[in-house]
């Protein structure tokens, strides 16, 4: 006797079994209401829960014996939807208890892993996801993707999915107790030398979850300005960024650097830097506790095609004039886009064109400081890619660094990256030698 197999489909919102042929259509639904079982499995867990989801499950297999089909894909379908009702708890468990009555079917514990990410618990999305290999028979490129998922969670350096966009990031900021975020990008290619212009966007976290607000106040909607690199000092009062925006006495179309002071609770308007602005190029903006003013700029004083300035804080609030900084820190190669400590003992910026460099289009080193003098600095080779690696913001409350990343070099995106500060303390020990 031949064997037959039943290939469902769904055509116009009925099943359809493609092979078989159509005279024995209705007699096969009549044996496997799959429609129906849907429709009873559903409404049991709408009524009482996974407990009324079990009863009517084992009503199903005394009812129908053999012929009962364990409803997989419909409740895949109605865990996802809770999971996008924001009940993931009641999803997790729903999927767990698919898990055991579905044992060699890998799709609970895959998307018990996705939803376990969701909730940022990384170690049972690891568990879930590794279980999901270990039951197997998914196709080749599911597996990639799970794998890729593992790799991912596993590593150091993990994605800001909350500010990551499909445009290009180009720096990121957040307030002393981390409930601000700030972050510029614009919807061009990275790479490309003439983008759309960049503005700052203004992000807030309530009850757990960020919130894009809009275009902060730092930035002009509307305008062909292009604002970038923004940094809020350590103290929350301060923010600076650049921006292409003119000014009284600006004859020139390079970015300058801006500030903005909080006034009860308010962002002032924001004004240039009048005595620390040339006519050059400037770029990345960041202050130490003292608020003294570090920056790239490209000036006839400098060394190489873009060096680091440092302008002293004055007690009434301004700065005075700026000067190179001491030591290797600056050379014939590119330095872009720094980071200061607080106590202004080390540094971490992005340089193009060293010699120990991985990327032609910038990675990421450290140095440090003693009396006075910046030491050599060293690659962070965990972070560098062959892409652009840049513009590291570093958070004292939650001890993370920050930084942007377009990971290869053919990508025309960027994205915003964050890792334990613990993990990148060697590189400041090793820097000392």
């Amino acid at each position: 006797m031949e064997k037959l197999e039943l290939h469902f489909e769904v055509l116009e919102g009925e099943d359809h079994f493609s092979n078989v042929p159509l005279s024995l259509h209705l007699g096969i639904k009549l044996l496997f209401p799959k429609q129906k079982w849907n429709s009873d499995i559903r409404s049991a867990y709408d009524s009482g829960g996974l407990e009324e989801l079990k009863k009517k499950t084992t009503e199903l297999e005394q009812d129908y014996g053999i012929r009962f089909l364990f409803p997989l894909d419909a409740l895949l379908s109605y865990a996802l939807n809770l999971n996008q009702e924001g009940k993931l708890e009641k999803a997790l468990e729903l999927l767990g208890w698919v898990q055991t009555k579905q044992q060699n079917k890998y799709q609970p514990s895959y998307y018990s892993g996705y939803i376990f990410k969701n909730k940022k618990d990384n170690d049972k999305a690891i568990e879930s996801y590794q279980k999901a290999l270990k039951i197997g028979g998914m196709p080749d490129r599911m597996k990639t993707v799970i794998e890729r998922e593992i790799t991912e969670l596993t590593s150091l350096v993990k994605k800001m999915t909350d500010f990551s966009t499909e445009q290009v990031e180009t720096s990121i900021a957040f307030n002393p107790d981390e409930s601000l975020a700030f972050v510029s990008r614009h919807n061009g290619k990275w790479g490309e030398r003439e983008n759309p212009p960049s503005k700052i966007y203004q992000y807030r976290k309530t009850a757990g979850k960020w919130n894009l607000e809009g275009i902060s106040k730092f930035s002009q909607e509307g305008t062909k300005d292009s604002d970038s690199d923004i940094f809020i000092s350590y103290d929350g009062k301060e923010a600076f960024f650049v921006s292409t925006r003119p000014y009284s006495g600006k004859i020139d179309g390079n970015p300058d650097i801006w500030k903005s002071t909080l006034i009860n609770e308010v962002w002032s308007e924001p004004v240039p830097i009048k005595g620390v602005n040339s006519p050059g190029y400037e770029a990345s903006p960041v202050t130490d506790a003292q608020g003294n003013l570090y920056f790239s700029s490209v000036r006839k004083s400098g060394k190489g095609s873009g060096d680091f300035y440092m302008a002293e804080r004055k007690g009434t609030g301004g700065y005075h004039s700026p000067r190179l900084l001491k030591g290797e820190i600056n050379g014939a190669s590119g330095e872009w886009n720094l980071l200061i400590s607080p106590k202004a003992d080390w540094m971490m910026f992005e340089s193009s064109g060293r010699e120990d460099g991985l990327s032609a289009y910038g990675d990421l080193y450290v140095s440090t400081k003693l009396n006075g003098v910046w030491s050599r600095p060293k690659p962070v080779t965990e972070l560098n890619t062959t892409g652009s690696d840049l513009n590291l913001r570093y958070l004292t409350k939650s001890q993370r660094l920050l930084f942007i990343s377009s990971k290869h070099l053919k990508n025309t995106d960027t994205n915003i990256y964050q890792m334990d500060f613990g993990e990148i303390k060697e590189y400041l020990s090793k820097s000392q030698n």
